[in-house]
Formats: C-alpha cells, structure tokens, sequence
C-alpha cells in the first residue's frame, strides 16, 4: 500500500480571490464554481473557454482548420466561422 503525502491545512496557500472574467486569462473550475449568478457572465465565459478551446486545437495542428476541425468534431466551416467570431488570426504559409 502506497502512502500519500498529506499538506496539513497550516501550510496549504490560500486559494486566489477570483479573478473577473474577461481578461484574456479563462477561468478555472474552481473560481467558476466560487462566483454567484450575479458575478458570472456565462456567455463571456463560454465564448472565452471556446476561443481556447480552438486555439489550443489550432497549435496542435500547426494551423490546419480541416484537421483542427476534425479533432473538434465540427465542420471546417463552423471552424471559420469561430475564427472570425473570436477574431483568431492564423498564420499561413
């Protein structure tokens, strides 16, 4: 049986304060999960996780939008469609 290293709650770091949405930096789950209905923009916060999601797919493949959108599971054409939406820029050539 292994042993696991436990931090005793008097050294853990306190957790960041939630940052607000909309800064080019996506949430993570945890602040999500902290905001109330009130502080959250869902629509912002979608669109923000979307824009990564795609670019993330994009650097992965160097850029090619019919494989990017293959892996996404979506069609070349909603893939152009997200990235004048974002306002993403790939590099050609």
């Amino acid at each position: 049986m292994k042993s696991r290293l436990r931090i005793s709650p008097s050294r853990r770091r306190p957790a960041p304060p939630p940052r607000p949405p909309g800064r080019g930096h996506p949430l993570t789950p945890i602040e999500v999960a902290e905001m109330t209905p009130e502080t959250l923009d869902l629509r912002e916060f979608l669109a923000a996780r979307e824009k990564a999601i795609i670019q993330r797919a994009l650097n992965a493949t160097n850029g090619a939008q019919a494989e990017a959108a293959r892996r996404l599971g979506l069609s070349r054409s909603d893939v152009s469609y997200k990235l004048g939406k974002h306002n993403i820029r790939t590099v050609t050539g």
